[in-house]
């Protein structure tokens, strides 16, 4: 390092001194006072009169405690400027102690002023000496931040282990045109892969800690422009990211015959190119105003980035479980419905976690997860809102987080297409109405003819009697134990929101009246039905399902229940094949967001589809830029679908994670999905 001022004084410092995590440390005790022999050596170097002295020091002391050694180094840097005036002295001190069986580093610094005199051009000195010192044992550590990451948080090497229980734990599916399970954000999630924009606590988009280092609309709205970050590592040595990852990634989501879970929210997008090594362009069939949350870590079903060369070198299926990104963690093994372990990359460019492992465990019984939280088995864990409670009483020290927006758990009562014309379909470019699932008939009461308006009204019948005989108050009691609201819309809105309407609200309980609406339609027997209520899906509670399926056999229903898995019924939610009712789930989101994709505008797999007036008011909302207008526009999507009573929100829950004591610090970035995210600030007590 080289200092100009009138002159140049030359001096060896050690680099390590930015990169450190300094501790103060000093220690009181009477029972532990200790004699340390202290061999200290100086070397120094000096110019002339008047100019900066640089003074290095080094001590090596070796201290005998309780019959266990303790080396400490300690390095001087001082700057002495001759003449009375002022000297800085630093020093770092380095100690190695056996504590429990464990090794504790300490750094320790020290400022302290000197006077010097004399006039002496270069001076090396060697000293040894050997004294006798009282050591005491207690340490108190100040932490002082030293190199800085992207987001903020200090450069320092992680260390510790934490257990995350989660239902489930995801097979690998890295390609994106081939992931269509649904919970590949996961990947995300548990710090593996990364998304093109980052978006902070306070919903902005910071290119800062983004891979996109900016980014550039065309005044036409036709494209933007992106710069990729250099320097971006994928694991394990696949190389550095580059633009034709990113166009990779994106074009492989949305290519004909994708099976990428999140495609119907990409349908805005034509393509990427790229236009250089790290410069390229995202092409739009139209503008989407919400472009920014879905590409970033806001929203969910989005496609992370992928390493293009190792599909290249693998091939699709070759490749597939090769689990690697540019996260801030890399999987050391993976066994899917088993178990994950993860460990910090130690160099990642936004940020470096304070744990340097991690497990994800699959627990998917609630007690058996329960009793893993409470035997310490595991320090994180999704206890259902039932057990919330008593799980905190039973462990002091525990906390609970919520992760996520409200969940609307929500039963469709599905096989109302009512879309006319060309229809959407994933192989049949030519579908029309009406569609395979549409059955207006006896044996399905609640769907409606759309050309008769007799059987329109009859099935609105239907449809809010078995509102009517379900308690939902007594569902979120006894279900979600309170944790949440009984009532909001299928499109998001909440009694508290200033848009709320009084006629949105549910029909109330009521089980006399719903008996006297199903007279009213025919029905006065009741009639039989599939109840789809999936089991082992985290965001769908099949046991509110099971209540209401009571409430229903209470006035004379009966629901013949399927509790397979969320895979065994997932197809027929497309392409207009639903005709049953089927328990399932609505984010309530973001207000101004476009809410009928699953209604027809993309595809039908919220169970139907909706006349091409209703559909064109929510279509709007992907290029209208007004933030109010959109909103008004939700407002009229949710008059329609309300006044037919289409869905039953049962209740909006909220998901929470139970913390261990031996957590100190976890801040998840909210985002829709109730899920582990974040375990980059995941932080354990020593």
């Amino acid at each position: 390092m080289l200092f100009n001022r009138r002159g140049t004084v030359r001096a060896r410092i050690a680099l390590l001194l930015g990169g450190l995590l300094m501790v103060v440390a000093f220690a009181c005790g009477s029972d532990d006072v200790q004699t340390q022999v202290v061999v200290q050596t100086v070397v120094v170097e000096k110019e002339v009169p008047g100019e900066t002295i640089v003074q290095t020091v080094v001590v090596e002391k070796e201290v005998q405690v309780r019959g266990e050694t303790v080396v400490q180094t300690v390095i001087v840097e001082k700057e002495v400027q001759v003449r009375g005036e002022t000297v800085v002295q630093t020093v770092i001190v380095e100690k190695e102690v056996q504590v429990r069986g464990e090794t504790i580093v300490q750094t320790v610094v020290v400022e302290k002023e000197v006077q010097v005199r004399g006039e002496t051009v270069v001076q090396t000195v060697i000293v040894e000496v050997e004294k006798e010192v009282q050591v005491e044992k207690v340490v108190v550590a100040t932490a002082v931040p030293a190199l800085m990451s992207a987001d903020g948080s200090v450069r320092v090497p992680p260390q510790g282990h934490f257990v995350l229980a989660e239902q489930l734990v995801v097979p690998p599916v890295f390609h994106p045109a081939l992931a269509g399970g649904g919970l590949e954000f996961s990947y995300y999630n548990w710090g593996l892969v990364d998304y093109p924009l980052f978006i902070d606590k306070d919903n902005l988009s910071d290119p800062d800690i983004s891979l996109w280092t900016s980014w550039e609309v065309a005044s036409d709205l036709s494209k933007l422009s992106f710069t990729v970050r250099e320097g971006v590592q994928f694991h394990n040595g696949w190389g550095e990211m580059t633009a034709d990852d990113v166009a990779f990634s994106y074009n492989a989501a949305i290519r004909e015959g994708s099976r990428f879970y999140g495609l119907t929210s990409l349908d805005w997008l034509d393509r990427i190119e790229a236009t250089g090594k790290f410069t390229g362009e995202m092409i739009f069939k139209e503008f989407n105003p919400l472009w920014v949350q879905i590409v970033s870590n806001a929203s969910t079903h989005q496609p992370w980035i992928a390493s293009k060369r190792v599909f290249d070198e693998k091939g699709e299926i070759g490749g597939l479980d090769t689990a690697i990104g540019t996260g801030p963690y890399k999987a050391i093994s993976w066994a899917a419905n088993e178990r994950i372990v993860l460990q910090a990359t130690g160099d990642h460019w936004r940020v470096v976690p304070k744990i340097e492992t991690f497990e994800v465990v699959e627990i998917p019984e609630p007690l058996a997860m329960q009793a893993a939280f409470l035997t310490g088995e595991v320090d994180i864990a999704p206890i259902p809102n039932s057990m919330i409670k008593d799980t905190f009483a039973s462990l002091p020290g525990s906390t609970i987080e919520r992760i996520g927006k409200l969940d609307n758990q929500t039963i469709h009562f599905t096989g109302n297409y009512w879309l006319k014309g060309p229809l959407t379909h994933r192989s049949d470019s030519s579908a029309q109405f009406p569609r395979e699932g549409y059955t207006p008939d006896a044996d399905h009461p609640w769907i409606g003819d759309i050309d008769d308006p007799e059987s329109m009204e009859r099935a609105l019948k239907v449809r809010t009697a078995m509102i009517m005989a379900v308690d939902r108050d007594s569902i979120l009691r006894n279900i979600f134990d309170g944790f949440g609201v009984p009532e909001a819309t299928w499109t998001g809105f909440m009694p508290d929101d200033p848009q709320w309407k009084p006629e949105w609200a549910m029909p109330a309980y009521d089980p006399d009246g719903a008996k006297v609406l199903l007279a009213e339609a025919g029905y006065a027997d009741g009639f039989s039905f599939e109840f789809f209520a999936p089991s082992g899906v985290k965001t769908i509670n099949d046991e509110a399902a099971f209540a209401a399926a009571q409430f229903w056999r209470e006035i004379g229903l009966d629901p013949q229940i399927d509790n397979g898995t969320y895979a065994s019924g997932r197809d027929r939610r497309f392409d207009g094949v639903d005709n049953i009712v089927r328990m399932h789930h609505i984010f309530t989101g973001d207000l101004d967001r476009e809410k009928a994709q699953g209604l027809g505008n993309v595809q039908a797999y919220h169970g139907h589809e909706l006349p091409r007036d209703i559909l064109e008011i929510a279509l709007s909302n992907r290029t209208e830029k007004d933030y109010s207008t959109r909103i008004q526009n939700n407002v009229a999507l949710t008059d329609y679908i309300t006044s037919w009573r289409l869905f039953l929100p049962l209740s909006a829950t909220s998901t929470n994670y139970m913390v261990g004591p031996k957590v100190i610090d976890w801040v998840p970035h909210l985002n829709t999905q109730p899920f582990f995210l974040a375990p980059w600030t995941v932080e354990i007590k020593n």
